[in-house]
């Protein structure tokens, strides 16, 4: 074989193996035919407390319990550690409460559920209406099986559109 076709043969490979790269780790849109807009009430419920929760160590500023709330994959994705979790978080003052407004749902396994969040940040102020802070996207992956939950941030695409 020739030089210049080693040479060829090279480039081609390498560029077959760069398309295969960019294919892969290109961002997955979420496919909204897979997706319900939840409307049972008690799910509605559950999936609003969870986030609730998350946001109520967001508060305390309790790295080591927000850490366990966080889905795993995205501490991974990110580096995220003891030391570096609360700046991937809102800053929320004492009375500041998150209020849920819409939620669409995707069953992953049996028992386990996405749920795609949108809501709000409130501050509550006495004797009058809450104010608005801020609109918040998050998923909340469920596992019905032991009520266990983790919390990842989203930029809330599917409520953009």
């Amino acid at each position: 074989m020739k030089s210049s076709d080693k040479k060829l043969l090279i480039i081609f490979g390498a560029l077959l193996l760069i398309v295969a790269l960019i294919l892969h780790f290109r961002p997955k849109k979420v496919k909204l035919e897979k997706l319900s807009i939840l409307k049972n009430n008690s799910q509605f419920f559950t999936v609003s407390s969870c986030v609730s929760k998350y946001y109520n160590y967001v508060k305390d500023k309790d790295a080591t319990n927000i850490l366990v709330l966080l889905d795993s994959s995205y501490v991974k994705k990110n580096n995220i550690d003891e030391n570096t979790v609360l700046s991937y978080v809102d800053d929320l003052s004492e009375n500041q409460k998150f209020r849920a407004f819409k939620m669409y749902s995707e069953q992953i396994k049996k028992n386990v559920y996405k749920y795609y969040v949108y809501g709000e940040i409130v501050e509550e102020i006495i004797n009058s209406e809450p104010e608005h802070i801020k609109d918040v996207y998050l998923i909340v992956y469920l596992n019905e099986d032991g009520m266990i939950f983790s919390v990842e941030p989203y930029d809330g695409e599917i409520f953009n559109k």
